[in-house]
């Protein structure tokens, strides 16, 4: 009798865990469901907007969009709630030099407390006055403020020889763009981000 009191208990427990773990599935179900319909009225908003504005969006993928204007393509991540910077790539290029293939891109990432990355990529591969072939694969990156001048450089102390290393790839980057080119893109992809979140 005990015993079969000991069962009925547990056969309670049992059945008491396995209706709340139905419920935490079904609960989070419809949530997820809600989300998904909210994420896409979200995005054809988002796409409302920017044939409004006049731009073309592509996706990259289902989270992220991007927009390509002039030698820059602007990236962009999209939920529920609206579209946010991620960065800008800016593809430049170096004057006098034959390029076989490959290219140079400057990327603005958005970090956090109105920090920006600014890293830049080269991928090429030159062709000398001698017809040889030289790998031109170099990336760097540094850390400012949204003023991108270079008494704003966030130094690490954590990092060795950071200081250096941030002021190689200022210099680099601004052998290509300048500080005022930097903003320029930068509150560009800020300008579109709120044109796409227009209510």
């Amino acid at each position: 009798m005990i015993v079969e009191m000991g069962e009925s208990i547990r056969l309670k427990k049992i059945k008491i865990v396995l209706l709340i773990i139905m419920s935490i599935t079904l609960i989070s179900g419809a949530i997820l469901f809600i989300l998904k319909g909210a994420d896409k009225r979200e995005k054809e908003r988002i796409l409302e907007n920017a044939n409004k504005n006049g731009y073309m969006i592509e996706f990259a993928d289902d989270s992220s969009l991007f927009i390509e204007k002039q030698n820059a393509k602007f990236y962009y991540n999209v939920d529920f709630s609206g579209a946010f910077f991620d960065k800008c790539d800016i593809l430049v290029e170096e004057k006098d030099v034959k390029v076989k293939e490959g290219n140079i891109v400057i990327t603005i990432k958005d970090k956090d407390n109105n920090f920006v990355n600014v890293s830049i990529h080269d991928s090429r591969i030159l062709i000398k006055e001698d017809g040889t072939e030289e790998d031109h694969f170099y990336s760097t990156f540094f850390t400012s403020n949204d003023e991108f001048d270079e008494s704003s450089l966030v130094i690490s102390e954590e990092k060795v020889d950071d200081e250096q290393k941030s002021k190689d790839a200022y210099k680099h980057v601004m052998d290509y763009l300048t500080p005022e080119n930097l903003k320029y893109y930068y509150e560009q992809a800020k300008d579109i981000c709120d044109h796409l979140n227009e209510k």
